[in-house]
């Protein structure tokens, strides 16, 4: 696992690395490459804790990079999807939710949405 990051440069470091691999999953899916998504899996898991964690004032204003990143593994699932069948479905969900559990609100305990995030 990686360190988890902190500060909001460090968050949005985090960030770019994670875009840039649902990119390149992207690309090797296009290819009809195999996509090994642990490393993603990891990251997403990293940003989660860091973004959960971190003082509203930092996290807030990532807000819509986090939105972005849930968009881009929506488009990934979509054609893991298309790809592999349901069982892909499976795979990306867990990524996902993790992400969606990123979203942070002024209450640094709870997310955007106002849900607690689940505790693991």
């Amino acid at each position: 696992m990686t360190e988890t990051p902190s500060s909001k440069d460090q968050l949005e470091d985090e960030i770019d690395k994670i875009a840039s691999l649902i990119a390149g999953a992207g690309r090797l899916l296009a290819e009809q490459k195999p996509i090994d998504l642990s490393l993603l899996e990891d990251r997403v898991q990293t940003l989660c804790v860091a973004i959960t964690t971190a003082p509203a004032e930092v996290a807030k204003p990532l807000a819509n990079r986090l939105e972005d990143i849930m968009a881009m593994l929506n488009s990934l699932e979509s054609g893991l999807v298309a790809k592999f069948g349901p069982m892909a479905k499976l795979a990306e969900q867990d990524a996902r939710e993790q992400a969606s559990g990123a979203y942070p609100t002024s209450d640094s305990s709870s997310n955007v949405t106002g849900k607690r995030p689940k505790k693991t």
